[in-house]
């Protein structure tokens, strides 16, 4: 992702999935939408833990972070319930994850269910650490 870009999209996820994620363990998100995008994306740790267990044991800090964007990463595909990956879960749409970046600083910003533009005040935050 270089500075320039206008548009990032925040998604939010629940930890410890957000955690797994920006930390380059979790290579697909489970959703029960296609993705609309193939682009870098904020990931924004959610407030509220998530019902579904890790299906591996992974290292993850003692502490999870929550309500604030943690990282970035890469969207590169979506397929349609067909991914191999131990993370996908079998019925939704899979989200294929690579470049994963934590960012040296949270970002406090507001959740959202779906993927959703950052604010401008939000992007500039986020690509200042880039």
């Amino acid at each position: 992702m270089n500075k320039s870009t206008p548009n990032l999209r925040v998604l939010t996820v629940r930890q410890p999935h957000a955690s797994a994620i920006v930390l380059g363990h979790k290579d697909v998100e489970n959703r029960r939408q296609a993705c609309p995008v193939r682009s870098v994306i904020a990931i924004h740790a959610g407030k509220l833990p998530s019902p579904i267990e890790l299906p591996m044991a992974i290292e993850l800090p003692d502490e999870l972070p929550i309500g604030v964007i943690i990282g970035l990463v890469r969207v590169v595909d979506c397929l349609p319930g067909t991914s191999t990956s131990p993370w996908a879960i079998p019925g939704y749409w899979h989200w294929v994850l690579r470049d994963p970046r934590l960012l040296p600083s949270p970002i406090a910003c507001k959740g959202h269910l779906a993927l959703v533009h950052a604010p401008a005040d939000i992007a500039r935050a986020v690509l200042d650490q880039l």
